[in-house]
């Protein structure tokens, strides 16, 4: 008796992708056909926003993608897996945003240094041109300083 293959549909795709990420920085996305004696070989088909599409076909359930944007936003990412009887589409989206910047403001000892006060331990502080007094410290600096300076456009 002559024994008839039988082509094992693909059921589902799931896939493993971070939901945010920054721009300029490479993105993985892996997806994963069930159930695991699903025909092969397996053609994943990739779209994605901004992105030439990037089609492969293999011998394995699993396929890895990687992409990078150099714009912010959110993105759509399409993965088709096809076997020679049955294909599963499955599309997400994923946020990205821009390089954020760290600045990191060091200050030494402010104890009893609530207030500003003159250079050389003197009480008095003026804060004007037609003073000779120059004011370090206080927390308002501080504060003023960590805010930014709408002043200067901070």
């Amino acid at each position: 008796m002559l024994a008839v293959a039988t082509s094992v549909d693909i059921a589902n795709v799931t896939l493993t992708h971070a939901a945010s990420g920054l721009i300029n920085k490479p993105q993985s996305f892996t997806a994963v056909v069930t159930p695991a004696n699903a025909t092969l070989p397996i053609t994943f088909t990739w779209q994605a926003d901004e992105q030439t599409p990037l089609t492969v076909t293999l011998n394995a359930i699993t396929s890895t993608a990687v992409f990078t944007w150099s714009n912010p936003g959110t993105k759509f990412i399409t993965v088709t897996a096809e076997n020679e009887s049955s294909a599963v589409t499955k599309s997400f989206s994923l946020t990205l945003s821009s390089d954020f910047n760290l600045t990191i403001l060091h200050t030494n000892d402010v104890h009893a240094r609530l207030v500003p006060y003159g250079v050389g331990g003197t009480s008095s502080c003026v804060n004007n041109v037609n003073s000779n007094s120059v004011c370090i410290a206080g927390a308002a600096r501080l504060s003023t300083k960590i805010q930014g300076d709408p002043l200067a456009g901070g």
